[in-house]
């Protein structure tokens, strides 16, 4: 693979004349506004484009770098000792062709992005200017105080701080891949990685209260949504699945997965999973619903459906009094599945496999199995409930 190379023009965002070559030959060649002078392209035939003035450089995807204006935020932001919002402008414009490359999730750029410009605006006001002046002020947005519901101010809670240092962290990071600064942000104290925690698996006695309440909720998606998470459901599943991927004739639930989740066919883990979602069947049938979502409607962005599928399962787990404890959250009933199906294989490849991961790390993590000590969980959970993955 060879490389080739062109200089902007005397302008400084001029126009700079950039060729591919091939083997002593050219093959094409373009002109590319907004590279200031002195500033260098190089182009791979793949599918990338590196970018230098000084000691900064770039690499661009190749559909990206055709948007000009990020190769002239890129540049004018290193002349400008990184100041924050052309940083903030270069950065976005990553993380959104990440997103198209799909390694990033729309729902995670989207946050990350609106925290970091509330970041952003916090140092800015403060007197911040650049990247470096900003870390300063970063500890006391943190700890910043927000808007409730009312519009009263609150105190933020700790899944608030850890957000918030979640975005900023990546700011700064993809900031440094990329040159603009050589800063980063300290790490919170043990207290931060509390609220980090992802959700315990329900044990068995948590599990049958949830069931006894979510049965009077039966004719609604709060019972449908207990049922196929106890099936080994996640809420990128519950926010996708229809009425048409559960199968009652030979107890499967197809679950379609996600971005970084792979589609898979599990067992309908028990008879109360099976009435109830016979029950939800019948209720959409007889309302001439059957094409829409069997949890949440198939109208909106994956983000609010993915959110309205955690909030059915976030109204099950209040309603049976089991959110007082912090370690429980919505994917603790994808973790009880994933834990008894640990228990009736003794194989994490099979926990992976349910739970639509490839990653042997992240199955072990959903059913507390420190793989460092070697030994797998105590586990006890019913033989009358047996969930799994069939396909």
């Amino acid at each position: 693979m060879s490389e080739t190379q062109s200089h902007a023009s005397n302008e400084v965002f001029g126009c700079a004349h950039f060729e591919l070559h091939r083997g002593g030959s050219c093959q094409g060649s373009q002109d590319v506004p907004g590279l200031p002078r002195g500033a260098h392209v190089h182009s791979s035939l793949l599918r990338h484009i590196r970018l230098h003035h000084g000691p900064h450089q770039l690499m661009l995807p190749l559909q990206l770098a055709r948007t000009t204006r990020v190769a002239a935020l890129f540049l004018a932001a290193t002349m400008q000792s990184s100041l924050l919002r052309d940083a903030f402008e270069v950065v976005e414009a990553i993380w959104c062709a990440d997103v198209d490359n799909g390694d990033m999730s729309d729902q995670t750029c989207s946050r990350y992005l609106h925290l970091v410009s509330q970041f952003i605006n916090y140092a800015c006001a403060c007197g911040a200017n650049t990247l470096d002046e900003a870390l300063s002020f970063y500890s006391p947005w943190i700890s910043a105080w927000g808007k409730d519901r009312q519009g009263g101010s609150v105190p933020p809670g700790l899944s608030v701080k850890h957000l918030r240092s979640c975005a900023v962290r990546a700011f700064f990071r993809t900031a440094r891949t990329l040159g603009l600064t050589e800063s980063t942000p300290a790490y919170e104290s043990r207290e931060m990685g509390i609220a980090a925690r992802s959700g315990r698996a329900l044990n068995e006695t948590e599990a049958d209260r949830l069931r006894s309440v979510a049965s009077t909720y039966q004719h609604t998606r709060i019972a449908a949504a207990v049922a196929v998470g106890l099936s080994g459901a996640g809420t990128a599943d519950l926010a996708n699945i229809q009425p048409d991927h559960v199968d009652l004739r030979d107890g499967t639930i197809w679950l379609p997965g996600g971005r970084q989740i792979s589609s898979r066919t599990v067992a309908i883990p028990g008879q109360w999973e099976y009435d109830i979602l016979a029950v939800r069947l019948q209720d959409l049938h007889d309302a001439g619903s059957e094409n829409s979502g069997l949890i949440v409607n198939r109208t909106g962005s994956a983000q609010s459906r993915q959110a309205g599928a955690a909030v059915a399962v976030s109204e099950a787990l209040g309603a049976a009094g089991l959110r007082r404890d912090s370690d429980i959250k919505p994917v603790s009933l994808q973790r009880w599945a994933a834990t008894a199906t640990f228990e009736k294989h003794q194989d994490i490849a099979s926990v992976a496999r349910l739970l639509g991961t490839t990653s042997l790390d992240t199955a072990a993590i959903a059913i507390g199995w420190d793989w460092t000590d070697g030994h797998p969980p105590a586990l006890r959970t019913r033989p009358d409930y047996r969930p799994g993955v069939v396909a």
